[in-house]
């Protein structure tokens, strides 16, 4: 037992300090551009209840494709909207131009820079669509996987299928879904593989075990700083919902800001 404290004493501070330091520079390189992270995984793997959890821990944003895309098919300004409509009634895949240009508007408008994009690239043309449309305007930190085995997944599906209401939560799908993911979304997860850009989770586990390690690759490996208060996001609403105010409200919002700051700062100095 002493020998273990012993250990940790001597080395460890030096490589957390190191880590720590690794951590910040990474962070930093990254502050002001537009990060992404895409989150894959067979259906039911569990890929939306962890981005939740990431969002709830960390400043991202979670963008699902296909809630995009039934977003826009429904509403009537879209200019999209009928053509999306056309291509899912007719049984077709929408354009994949289509699909990147809502997630790419998505992230502009935000005005955040960390997203989780969800269930996308699901194959090569998706993958080519990205890079296409998206170009230089956003950094792909790489391929978040959660890995699960197919019959645990079928039995959550059809569990959520008792009251989601999805048609697509039956047997005879999901088992369709399972052999289109196989053949076409398990390659793009190979190529993020043989990048060393592929970060795999085990995802039939306990939901908080599997929190805990998303928790750790984020902030240890990659260098994202946790936001368990939520502060930053609150602090992204507020600047938001200022945004849309009128100029001379927002004027006067800064000017009481200001004002605020500085009857603070004279407080503390006359206290020291």
């Amino acid at each position: 037992d002493g020998d273990d404290g012993d250990d940790g004493d001597d080395g460890d501070d030096g490589d957390d300090d190191a880590e720590g330091g690794d951590e910040r520079a990474r962070a930093a390189s990254r502050m002001g551009k537009m990060n992404v992270i895409f989150v894959l995984g067979g259906p039911g793997a569990g890929k939306g209840t962890q981005c939740a959890y990431i969002v709830e821990e960390f400043d991202f944003v979670h963008l699902s494709a296909g809630d995009l895309l039934r977003a826009e098919r429904n509403d009537p300004r879209s200019e999209f909207g009928e053509l999306i409509s056309s291509y899912i009634k007719e049984g077709k895949i929408v354009p994949v131009e289509i699909t990147v240009k809502l997630l790419l508007n998505a992230m502009k408008e935000s005005g955040r820079t960390n997203f989780l994009v969800d269930g996308f690239p699901r194959n090569a043309d998706n993958l080519d669509g990205w890079k296409r449309v998206v170009g230089d305007q956003a950094e792909v930190l790489g391929c978040l996987f959660f890995d699960c085995p197919e019959e645990t997944m079928e039995a959550r599906l059809l569990l959520r299928g008792e009251s989601s209401g999805r048609s697509d939560d039956n047997i005879e799908s999901i088992r369709k879904r399972f052999h289109t993911y196989q053949q076409e979304t398990t390659p793009i997860i190979d190529i993020f593989k043989n990048e060393g850009r592929c970060w795999r989770i085990v995802s039939d586990r306990p939901m908080e075990a599997i929190r805990d390690e998303v928790r750790v690759l984020l902030s240890k490996e990659l260098g994202f700083v946790t936001d368990p208060y939520g502060i930053v996001r609150a602090a992204h609403q507020v600047e938001h919902q200022v945004e849309e105010l009128p100029p001379r409200v927002r004027v006067a919002i800064g000017v009481a800001f200001a004002g605020a700051l500085l009857f603070a700062l004279q407080r503390a100095w006359r206290s020291d």
